[in-house]
């Protein structure tokens, strides 16, 4: 019997491989091949596109679309896609998405009563007076990484020079990415500068959806709840309601800020802050594509995974969303962090994390960290360490934290202070 599944080329980074192998393994009507961010940077981007390219063009490979599951993979995954012609949004909708300026931007013409005021920024580009306290973060960046909040002149020139040369390295893939020449635009070399903009207070929000041929379609709405810090984030809630009134603005407010970057043919989530006292709505950014770490708190209150939809969308099919019956109401994605950077002492194995994602109903566990390594030698916010992601679905958030309760002791995790 001829298999007639398509093959979806996945781009991940490496420290999301549990989620992926169980997102994935909840899939039956396609065929996957991984490759990760970091074999691509062992390769080289250039030598992975020209090869990649020479295989297909060979018919060594054969693909039928490529999925990015991150800002650097989703970039790569849209030149791919359009080099071999798969169905991707254009790359001028996914560089507004990427380029946090570019995108501001835009957003003056679509939206300009829900952003904040902004200001590009750089080491050498401190003149002007602002309006403090100014919200400082890089034009491009991952996991609020170089960002907070500054009170005056002098704070800004020093948080802008201790946190340049992080930026370059972090963007250090992108920036080769740049070099393809893919991606055109006037601000285009504007990706390892900041921008400062004025400080939002509210509820932080995700919406998640998706969009084909024009027309939009959301899975709704994520909670984010932050720490004390107002940085990090230690749980996401799925799903999450203001009401219907403020629900619906919130949704005509994410689809005008995407039709205006004219993104089609493309999942999507976008952050927002919401003050629901006042009802205002305020979008901090928009990202193409899919949030890994959201899919399977989707999945699981739906049943319908986001990652087939992302999927159909590459290869050109509709996607047939539609709300199922499950047995789980809402679902959590909760991490798990240090407040100092510690030496991790002990850290769970593989086998270890598979056991324990038997063990609970359609938990996954997402192990960040290794023994013998300090926290810090990972990618992490401004202000906390993140070890670890666990996902859990439940009836309600008491059974939810209950069982998080439970996971954390069978995890033990141990560290010791620098």
């Amino acid at each position: 019997m001829l298999n007639n599944k398509k093959r979806i080329l996945v781009l991940s980074h490496d420290s999301y491989e549990n989620f992926l192998n169980v997102i994935l393994g909840s899939i039956e009507t396609y065929e996957f091949i991984i490759h990760t961010l970091g074999q691509i940077e062992r390769f080289g981007i250039e030598d992975y596109v020209s090869t990649f390219l020479k295989k297909i063009e060979n018919k060594e490979l054969e693909i039928d679309g490529v999925i990015g599951c991150g800002e650097n993979t989703c970039a790569l995954a849209a030149i791919i896609n359009h080099k071999i012609g798969a169905q991707a949004p254009a790359l001028k909708s996914v560089l507004s998405c990427q380029n946090k300026f570019i995108s501001r931007m835009k957003m003056l013409n679509s939206i300009p009563d829900n952003i904040p005021d902004f200001v590009l920024l750089s080491p050498d580009r401190v003149k002007k007076d602002f309006n403090f306290p100014l919200f400082v973060k890089p034009v491009r960046s991952r996991l609020s990484s170089f960002v907070g909040e500054v009170n005056s002149k002098k704070e800004l020139r020093y948080f802008l020079r201790c946190a340049q040369k992080g930026v370059n390295t972090i963007n250090k893939f992108y920036s080769e990415l740049l070099k393809l020449g893919e991606f055109q635009h006037r601000y285009l070399d504007t990706h390892n500068n900041f921008l400062g903009e004025s400080v939002l207070k509210g509820e932080q929000i995700t919406v998640e959806g998706y969009v084909f041929n024009n027309k939009f379609k959301f899975f709704g709405i994520v909670h984010s709840l932050l720490m004390p810090n107002k940085i990090s984030l230690y749980r996401f809630d799925y799903p999450y309601s203001f009401g219907e009134g403020l629900d619906k603005k919130i949704y005509y407010i994410v689809e005008k800020v995407l039709r205006g970057f004219e993104l089609n043919n493309s999942s999507f989530n976008v952050e927002l802050m919401v003050d629901s006292t006042k009802g205002d709505v305020f979008v901090i950014e928009a990202h193409s594509g899919l949030s890994l770490q959201f899919v399977s708190l989707i999945h699981n209150v739906t049943g319908y995974s986001p990652f087939e939809v992302a999927c159909d969308l590459v290869v050109g099919k509709e996607p047939e969303f539609k709300k199922l019956n499950t047995k789980y109401n809402v679902a959590s994605s909760c991490c798990l962090r240090q407040e100092k950077d510690c030496l991790v002492v002990g850290a769970p194995d593989s086998d270890k994390v598979k056991a324990i994602g038997s063990k609970y109903d359609n938990v996954t566990v997402q192990s960040l960290v290794d023994q013998g390594r300090r926290l810090s030698e990972y990618p992490q916010d401004s202000k906390t360490f993140r070890y670890a992601i666990i996902n859990i679905p439940g009836k309600n958030l008491d059974e939810i934290k209950k069982t998080l309760d439970d996971i954390v002791q069978d995890l033990d995790y141990t560290f010791e202070p620098i």
